[in-house]
């Protein structure tokens, strides 16, 4: 067997010339990895995919297998817990409003 000798660089690289990147690289998660994250079914997961109002991340299909990426898995569970605080606020203050009516509407007991 021969060895072969393969060429390297010792040249320096440039900043400049390499497009920034960011410091935390995206992983790829497949998707019954994703199905077992969110408590959902495979059908379940075709679904959001194609709802369009949802806006759930994309597949990224390798191979015949479907992945999703991490950052933007992370991005909607982030919209999903605002969307579900905000709406939360809301049915406790509506709440709060049709109680304090409530309150005015009983009778007092006296007895």
């Amino acid at each position: 067997m021969t060895k072969q000798n393969l060429p390297t660089s010792t040249a320096p690289v440039d900043a400049a010339a390499t497009p920034p990147s960011d410091t935390n690289p995206d992983n790829l998660i497949p998707d019954p990895v994703v199905c077992a994250e969110f408590g959902v079914t495979a059908m379940t997961l075709w679904r959001w995919t194609r709802d369009t109002e949802l806006n759930f991340p994309p597949a990224i299909t390798i191979r015949n297998r479907n992945f999703r990426s991490r950052k933007q898995l992370e991005a909607f569970k982030a919209r999903m817990l605002r969307k579900a605080i905000r709406q939360r606020r809301g049915t406790d203050q509506h709440q709060a409003k049709e109680n304090d009516h409530a309150d005015h509407r009983r009778p007092v007991s006296l007895g």
